[in-house]
């Protein structure tokens, strides 16, 4: 069966249910911490000259980088902090591009430089291209010469990071750098992003345990939720869900009636009959009870 949702789980049996989710695993909710995703992008940030200077000596910029430190920045990321939990640091994770995204990189570069070049002469470059004789590329030559261009970028976006290297990683390519001073993470990292050279920059989180456990009576019987499982202890101690979030669960129905569930269901649909819970569609767990199993997994309460 399908569902439109935002996140889905699938099987082979035949209703659907729509919860509000409880948290993700420990292991997604960290990586989803450190990493340079935002809820929203932030405003234009108008920099000193300070500032700009700050920027300019943390790094080894390169001349392909020219521009980039100007004085207006528009960060495409904010880092939000949950106090106790996990607080801002004075460093950035920096993760630079595999060989394979660089080349990818490079071949983009190359076709904005193209199009722009295309724009601003065009009656020359289409005679310049007519006069091309294709049969003469050697494409394993032009393949090398692209994978030599990526070697030397990659390198580049090492030493970039020089100047302010706090600790490297060689095994992961993951680099943690000191925040230029006078200058919010937001803006450092969206000056790392633009040179094209990075995965992602995420500020290096200071993070602190704690011990959040639900009030279900048979929590302790429940294995799965052991830290050589899922963890779902230390995922609680980020994130206990948001009723803002819908989720798809593609699966036998769910138990209508279950307590930890009640309160967070919506509107199901039961797609073998092709049919909303709304125009009369069963969505009721009347098989094998694996659909409430992962709705529970997914969404209980308590």
């Amino acid at each position: 069966m399908f569902h439109q949702h935002r996140i889905s789980m699938s099987s082979q049996h035949n209703t659907s249910k729509l919860l509000k989710p409880k948290p993700l695993a420990a292991a997604l909710v960290m990586m989803l911490a450190g990493s340079a995703t935002a809820a929203q992008a932030a405003a234009p940030v108008v920099l000193s000259a300070t500032q700009q200077q700050s920027i300019q000596n943390a790094f080894h910029w390169h001349t392909r980088d020219a521009g980039i430190q100007s004085n207006v920045i528009t960060p495409s990321m904010v880092f939000a902090e949950i106090h106790g939990l996990k607080e801002r640091s004075n460093y950035l994770n920096v993760k630079v591009k595999s060989r394979t995204q660089m080349i990818e990189q490079i071949t983009r570069d190359a076709a904005i430089a193209k199009q722009y070049a295309d724009s601003q002469n065009a009656d020359s470059q289409t005679h310049a291209a007519n006069n091309i004789d294709t049969t003469q590329i050697d494409a394993k030559a032009l393949f090398e010469s692209l994978l030599a261009d990526a070697d030397t970028r990659l390198i580049e976006a090492r030493t970039r990071l020089a100047p302010s290297l706090r600790e490297g990683y060689a095994d992961i390519d993951m680099h943690s750098v000191q925040i230029p001073a006078g200058v919010s993470a937001e803006v450092a990292a969206e000056a790392l992003m633009l040179t094209g050279d990075y995965e992602y920059v995420s500020i290096d989180w200071l993070c602190y345990p704690t011990t959040t456990t639900p009030n279900d009576s048979l929590f302790n019987t429940q294995y799965c939720h052991g830290s050589g499982f899922i963890d779902t202890v230390g995922a609680w101690d980020f994130t206990q869900g948001s009723s803002d979030t819908i989720i798809g669960v593609c699966d036998s129905g769910v138990d209508l009636d279950h307590p930890d569930l009640m309160s967070s269901l919506v509107p199901g649909f039961n797609a073998v009959d092709n049919l909303a819970q709304a125009d009369g569609g069963n969505v009721n767990d009347d098989f094998v009870g694996h659909g409430t199993l992962v709705a529970g997994s997914a969404a209980a309460r308590g």
